[in-house]
């Protein structure tokens, strides 16, 4: 799913977005980052990412600067952004709390009729 990296322009700046996909809870083992594209404009590659993180198929969508620093002679990558999937959350949120309301009310009953059966 990697496209060919573009040529970095005059600054040297390149934006790379990268995903993590939900973890499967049948599977042992844990997803890992997956790089998607490099762009060279930052306003599309926040695009993209956001793009991305809102078809919900991914629980985290990054984006990422790199270029090189003359001065230091080394290569620098910084995190722009992370975008979590709110949809994703507030479900296991709501199956969650839905388990602990139920259990609750169970309990709730139990002691009702306990009570009352005396």
């Amino acid at each position: 799913m990697a496209k060919k990296p573009e040529k970095p322009d005059e600054k040297g700046i390149e934006y790379t977005i990268y995903t993590f996909e939900h973890p499967d809870p049948e599977s042992k083992s844990q997803p890992q980052w997956e790089k998607v594209e490099t762009v060279m404009d930052r306003g599309s590659a926040i695009d993209k990412a956001e793009k991305l993180a809102g078809s919900g198929k991914f629980e985290k969508v990054e984006v990422k600067q790199t270029y090189f620093d003359q001065k230091k002679n080394r290569k620098i990558e910084i995190t722009l952004k992370i975008i979590e999937s709110k949809k994703a959350f507030k479900f296991v949120f709501g199956v969650k709390s839905a388990l602990a309301l139920a259990v609750l009310s169970g309990l709730v009953a139990f002691a009702v009729t306990y009570l009352l059966g005396r």
